[in-house]
């Protein structure tokens, strides 16, 4: 949940120490800085993916060479991700990179469980999923990067009850898997990185 008391950054505070130090500041003053470094920590959330490329020119993991077909390439998680006290979950900052010895393009989603086969595959890419444009580099490189919404499903999930494990209750939870697919013209598209991380927008 965001902890952030105003909902964004309150502008125009002195970042100096020895603006502060020793002095008298108002308690209005300390209240503010105390939601800017809240504020700073929601936007800065768990990362859930950090891959790294392996090299420039090696490594990665490629589809099976069905030209002008989406495919899916890795898959990570299910990941829970944290909501916001709006009852939303938070935004995910995605990037994704690769290379490709043909025309190529790539996807990164973030998809509810489950739904990340019709989601990835759709002709145009939804809200969720972030789409380069069409490469033809056969170097490794960062081809795309931004953050995505997506609408919270909420879904129940057993867990057992500590006290007693006759009586499992249940925990609401949104469910999400980070998914990179790939198309490629008449080749091998290969994907090498990826990035996702929670992020509360400015």
């Amino acid at each position: 949940m965001s902890t952030s008391t105003l909902g964004g950054l309150v502008r125009g505070i002195s970042t100096t120490l020895a603006d502060y130090e020793a002095q008298p500041v108002r308690t209005s003053t300390w209240r503010a800085i105390a939601n800017n470094w809240n504020h700073v920590a929601d936007e800065r959330s768990r990362t859930l993916v950090c891959w790294a490329a392996e090299s420039t020119t090696t490594g990665g993991i490629t589809n099976s060479k069905v030209a002008n077909a989406w495919q899916r390439l890795v898959s990570f998680g299910p990941f829970p991700l944290l909501v916001g006290a709006d009852g939303k979950p938070y935004n995910v900052r995605l990037a994704v990179g690769g290379r490709s010895t043909a025309s190529a393009q790539l996807r990164i989603g973030v998809c509810i469980a489950g739904t990340a086969e019709t989601q990835m595959a759709l002709a145009t890419a939804p809200s969720n999923v972030l789409e380069t444009t069409s490469f033809n580099n056969a170097t490794n490189s960062w081809r795309a990067d931004d953050y995505v919404t997506l609408d919270p499903e909420f879904v129940d999930y057993a867990i057992v009850n500590g006290v007693s494990s006759a009586s499992p209750s249940s925990v609401a939870a949104v469910l999400v898997t980070v998914e990179v697919w790939g198309k490629a013209a008449s080749s091998s598209v290969f994907a090498t990185q990826a990035y996702a991380a929670e992020q509360v927008p400015l």
